[in-house]
């Protein structure tokens, strides 16, 4: 019995490190099982992807994914922790604009930070996994 107290505390630990709700399982499966977008809404998703110079701590970085995401139309968001430092979201184009989101992300911050090259296009499918697309050839 002890052990089966054991394996289900570690695994509770596991979940909360991980940043997972026990019951998110439930909602995932419901998730799956919920109907798909309408294909309107395709056409106006964009993404933008900029450099960030003067932030190099992650948790100043996790502050402007937290900032961008807080944007009403902002899809999801996701920084570069790693040299060169950047960040991206995904966005509904007919909702908001990038340069409110830009000025969102910088925001109460409190070190000096610069937005670099800036790249806003239109795409036509969600991405799997979220990497900002930052040109690592001009990193010195």
């Amino acid at each position: 019995m002890r052990s089966k107290k054991i394996r289900l505390s570690s695994a509770l630990a596991v979940c909360f490190l991980l940043g997972i709700a026990p019951g998110a399982y439930a909602q995932a499966k419901s998730a799956d099982n919920a109907k798909p977008a309408a294909a309107g809404s395709v056409q106006n998703l964009r993404r933008v992807d900029f450099g960030v110079q003067g932030s190099t701590c992650a948790s100043c970085l996790g502050r402007v994914r937290k900032r961008m995401k807080k944007v009403p139309g902002v899809i999801n968001s996701a920084v570069l922790i790693k040299k060169p430092f950047g960040a991206c979201a995904l966005y509904d184009g007919s909702k908001v604009k990038v340069d409110k989101i830009l000025k969102a992300a910088l925001e109460g911050e409190k070190v000096k930070v610069k937005i670099t090259d800036v790249n806003d296009r239109a795409i036509t499918k969600m991405p799997f996994i979220l990497v900002p697309d930052i040109n690592q050839l001009d990193e010195k």
